[in-house]
C-alpha cells in the first residue's frame, strides 16, 4: 500500500460476513442440542449434591457459548454494515468524480 490505495474487495466481505454468521449459528445450535443432551445424561446418571454443583456450572458454561454466538453473528452484521457503508460511499466518489469540472489532485 506505499502508491496510498486502499482496496477492498466487498463480495469477500459480505461472504465473510455470512460465513461468520452461519458459524455462529452452528455453535448455537451445537450448544443447544450436544449441551442439553449431555447435561440430561449427567443427571440421569449422577445423583449427587456433586452432580447439581456439575450441572449448575454446565448451565453457566452453556449459557456463555450462547452468549459469545450472539457475539459472533453481532459482528458478522458489523462487518456486512461497514462493508456497505463503504462500497456506498465509493460510489459517490465515483459519481462525484466523474462529474464536470470536478479536479483529481
Amino acid at each position: 500500500m506505499a502508491d496510498g490505495r486502499l482496496e477492498i474487495n466487498f463480495q469477500e466481505m459480505k461472504k465473510l460476513s455470512e460465513e461468520l454468521s452461519e458459524t455462529a449459528g452452528k455453535v448455537r445450535q451445537e450448544s443447544d442440542v450436544a449441551g442439553l443432551k449431555t447435561l440430561s445424561g449427567v443427571k440421569a446418571s449422577w445423583i449427587s449434591p456433586g452432580a447439581d454443583i456439575f450441572a449448575g456450572k454446565e448451565v453457566k458454561v452453556l449459557e456463555r457459548i450462547g452468549e459469545i454466538s450472539m457475539d459472533l453473528d453481532k459482528l458478522s452484521r458489523d462487518i456486512y454494515d461497514k462493508a456497505k457503508l463503504i462500497y456506498e460511499m465509493e460510489q459517490r466518489n465515483i459519481l462525484l468524480t466523474e462529474q464536470v469540472g470536478h479536479v483529481f489532485i
